[in-house]
C-alpha cells in the first residue's frame, strides 16, 4: 500500500505543470514492469491516465482505434502497448464517470521507452454509477378481490363512514428526478389475514400530481402471490403483468415518479388449491385484507444494473458498481 502511495506521489510530481494536449510529460517513469518491448521493426506506447488535477486514474480502459487491442490502466495509471508498427496511433481512454478521450500518438521502431504520454480525462458526474433508495411502511385499511378485480379503500366504504379512506396509506410515490438505468421495487409483510396473505402490487410511471391509477399506458409491473413481492423493470422491459419498461414509460421526460399500489389477492387462489378455474385464468379468487402493514424499498440505479438475481430483502446491502 505504501509503495503504491509513493507510485502515486511520483506521477503527480512528474506530471504535474504540464499542459492537457497529451504532450509528454517525462521519460523517467518506471514502466519496466510492464515488460514493453521494441525490435528493429516494432515500437512501443508508454502512457498515463490521469485526471484534470494530474492524479492518476486506476482501471481506466485504454483502446487502440482500430486495431482491436485494448488494456486496462493499472492502479496509478499506467499503461502500455508493443509489438506496434511504426506510424500515427489514435487511442481512447474511457470509465464511469469521466468523459471518454482520444489521442493521437507516434510510434516509432526500435524505441523501448518513448516518451510516455499523459491522457487526461475529465470527471462526469452524470455517467458515475449511484442508488438512490427509498422505504416506505403502508398500511391498507380495506382492500378485497372479487372474481379477478382488485378493490380499494374507498371500495370498502363508499359512503365514508368507516373511515378507511383517511388511514389507508397503500399508494407510496417515489420520485425520480431522471431516468434510472434500472429499478428495482421490493414489498414485503407479515400477514395477519386469515384469508388475504397474498397482496397485489401494480406500480405505474405518473407525474408526481397525478394519480396516474386510472391510466395503464404506463403500467410498470402486476406481481402478486405471498411476500415478498419483487417488481424489476430495465429500459425496455417491465417488470411482470403487461408492464412497460422505463422508456417506453417515459420516466424522466414526461413522467418523474413511481407509484406503488398494495391490494388484496385472493387467498388461497384456484390455482393454489386444485379446485376448478372456470375461465382458466389462474387467479381467480376471493381475499379481504383489512389493518395490514407492509414495507416498500425501492432502489433506482443509475448508470449501472444489479445482477439478476439481487433483491434487497435478501442482503441488505446494494450491489457494488462493475469496475
Amino acid at each position: 500500500m505504501k509503495s503504491l502511495w509513493m507510485v502515486s506521489v511520483l506521477l503527480v510530481s512528474l506530471l504535474a505543470g504540464c499542459s492537457s494536449s497529451g504532450d509528454s510529460p517525462s521519460t523517467s517513469l518506471d514502466f519496466s514492469d510492464k515488460g514493453l518491448q521494441a525490435t528493429s521493426t516494432t515500437g512501443v506506447i508508454r502512457g498515463v491516465v490521469v485526471d484534470l488535477a494530474i492524479a492518476p486514474i486506476a482501471k481506466a480502459n485504454v483502446t487502440l482505434i482500430g486495431k482491436a487491442r485494448s488494456t486496462l490502466a493499472d492502479d496509478t495509471g499506467r499503461f502500455g502497448f508493443d509489438n506496434l508498427e511504426p506510424g500515427t496511433y489514435f487511442l481512447k481512454a474511457s470509465k464511469r464517470g469521466f468523459s471518454g478521450t482520444q489521442q493521437s500518438v507516434e510510434v516509432v521502431a526500435g524505441v523501448s521507452e518513448p516518451p510516455i504520454l499523459k491522457v487526461q480525462m475529465e470527471r462526469d458526474p452524470t455517467s458515475a454509477p449511484y442508488v438512490v433508495p427509498t422505504h416506505f411502511r403502508g398500511f391498507i385499511s380495506c382492500s378485497f378481490k372479487a372474481a379477478n378485480f382488485v378493490f380499494d379503500a374507498s371500495s370498502c366504504d363508499p359512503t365514508g363512514l368507516a373511515g378507511y379512506s383517511g388511514r389507508d396509506a397503500s399508494s407510496p410515490v417515489f420520485e425520480a428526478t431522471r431516468a434510472p438505468t434500472y429499478y428495482q421495487s421490493e414489498m414485503t409483510w407479515e400477514s395477519n389475514q386469515p384469508i388475504g396473505d397474498q397482496l397485489v402490487t401494480i406500480q405505474w410511471a405518473c407525474k408526481k400530481t397525478d394519480s396516474c391509477q386510472s391510466d395503464d399506458t404506463y403500467r410498470l409491473c402486476n406481481v402478486r402471490g405471498p411476500a415478498p413481492l419483487t417488481c424489476r423493470v430495465n429500459a425496455t422491459t417491465g417488470g411482470g403483468g403487461g408492464g412497460v419498461g422505463i422508456k417506453e414509460a417515459q420516466l424522466g421526460t414526461n413522467n418523474t415518479a413511481f407509484m406503488v399500489s398494495m391490494f388484496s389477492n385472493c387467498s388461497p387462489c384456484y390455482r393454489d388449491t386444485g379446485a376448478p378455474d372456470p375461465l382458466g385464468i389462474g387467479i381467480l379468487g376471493v381475499g379481504v385484507v383489512t389493518e395490514q402493514t407492509f414495507d416498500v424499498y425501492n432502489h433506482l440505479f443509475y448508470n449501472y444494473s444489479p445482477p439478476a438475481d439481487w433483491t434487497f430483502l435478501a442482503t441488505g446491502k446494494v450491489p457494488p458498481p462493475p469496475t
